[in-house]
């Protein structure tokens, strides 16, 4: 299969989740249709070229995030238009949340942006020529901490210029990223300061309803699990078990971590001790992230 035909059939599964949902709502057991249409659209990256990896990592993206929009219509009670529920499900950010409101120019956070984004150059600069001209242990630690550095880099210019793109032409979206590098917890960085899209789908999805039967604890590991799950997927589909397996690890040691913190009281810690312990536990585990996710963009 081609990449224009997998991204196509992609496509065309999302659209139909979107009718069958909009055809079907209110229905016995009608939500199912459209997620088993989402479902499909998770094999799709298993027809392209295993190389290169990077077009099984972008099908695989598409896939799993039309999945969390599907569940998150499956689950919506209130009745929605066709081509909202279309556009909801091709989106990857919640159009739910998405308000109309006057056109801002957030010049301050787009040149904290710009500003956190300057560090992907020398990023990829060092994993590309300064971890390759060493040996053996320091090679690996040079390869994780420049990787670190263009992941945390690149994703705060991703999700700060998508935040500000927003509020230029006039839509409000909650910002996606909140200086994850001042989390005083992992608690705090997962669930208030990073990725804020999928922290929230979490949130309303497996957080919430644990805690309304007050098993809330069950609800952050599952929570831990399912991003485990989703995270693993995306590396599966491009690199094959070993890789995928390292991903969820990571997902599971920071669950692990934050059980650790409740267990230690971390929030009541000072607010220098607890960025200390944040940094250096989110430092430490890195190359479980950083190493699979360097290998998904080939590099």
């Amino acid at each position: 299969m081609g990449f224009v035909t997998a991204f196509a059939s992609l496509a065309g599964l999302h659209i139909a989740a979107g009718i069958a949902g909009h055809l079907l709502h209110g229905k016995p057991r009608g939500q199912w249709v459209p997620l088993a249409f989402a479902l499909f659209g998770l094999t799709l990256p298993h027809f392209l070229p295993e190389h290169p990896s990077g077009l099984r990592f972008l099908l695989g993206l598409g896939a799993a995030m039309g999945l969390l929009r599907a569940i998150d219509l499956a689950r919506d009670k209130t009745p929605r238009p066709i081509l909202f529920r279309i556009r909801h499900i091709m989106t990857a950010f919640d159009s739910r949340r998405i308000k109309k409101g006057t056109a801002r120019i957030m010049l301050r956070r787009a040149v904290l942006s710009v500003f956190v984004g300057s560090l992907i150059a020398p990023g990829i600069y060092g994993v590309y020529a300064i971890a390759p001209a060493l040996s053996g242990t320091p090679a690996l630690l040079a390869r994780w901490a420049f990787g670190l550095v263009f992941a945390y880099a690149a994703s705060d210019l991703v999700y700060g210029g998508a935040f500000v793109l927003f509020r230029a032409i006039g839509l409000e979206l909650d910002e996606l990223h909140r200086a994850p590098i001042l989390s005083r917890t992992v608690k705090e960085f997962w669930g208030e300061r990073w990725n804020r899209t999928v922290s929230a789908w979490l949130s309303e999805h497996i957080l919430r309803p644990f805690a309304r039967r007050r098993q809330a604890k069950l609800g952050l590991v599952a929570s831990f699990v399912v991003s485990a799950v989703l995270h693993g997927y995306l590396v599966l589909v491009t690199l094959g078990n070993v890789m995928a397996l390292v991903m969820a690890v990571y997902f599971l040691v920071q669950g692990a971590l934050v059980l650790v913190e409740i267990r230690l009281r971390a929030s009541q810690w000072s607010r220098p001790v607890g960025h200390v312990w944040t940094v250096t536990v989110m430092v430490a585990t890195s190359p479980l992230f950083v190493e699979p996710a360097l290998r998904c963009m080939g590099i």
